[in-house]
């Protein structure tokens, strides 16, 4: 049995080890994040220098902070309209009453209605070609 070699036109680089920041730096980027989301580059250069960090590393711990941020929101929104539809229901005797009125109200308006055309009387028009309608 022959193996097969697979040939790469560039060789395969190694992946960069993700940093681990340390607790200082985490809270100094938080507390930065708190004040402004977006960090100029001045600033992250600053950053940088302070907490020995490369500028990259500034940029992109802000822009996965800034995701991370979205994310919470969306989720907290999120979670605040599921729960509307989860609440139990109290039923009142406010909800009684409204309810009987609103019936009241339709029999009232249906009442009113065959009063003025009693249903002896009330027929719908035909709609065949002789009564002109189509």
């Amino acid at each position: 049995m022959e193996l097969f070699t697979i040939r790469r036109r560039r060789p395969m680089r190694k992946k960069k080890q993700r940093p681990l920041f340390s607790p200082h730096q985490i809270q100094t980027m938080e507390t930065e994040f708190t004040k402004c989301q977006y960090v100029s580059e001045s600033r992250r250069a600053e950053l940088a220098s302070d907490l020995n960090l490369t500028e990259t590393q500034v940029k992109t711990w802000f822009q996965n902070r800034r995701t991370k941020s979205k994310k919470e929101t969306r989720d907290k929104q999120d979670q605040s309209t599921s729960e509307i539809g989860r609440r139990p229901f109290k039923f009142t005797d406010q909800h009684l009453l409204e309810e009987e009125r609103n019936f009241r109200k339709q029999e009232h308006c249906i009442h009113s209605f065959f009063s003025y055309h009693p249903s002896s009387l009330f027929t719908l028009p035909s709609l065949g070609r002789s009564s002109g309608l189509l």
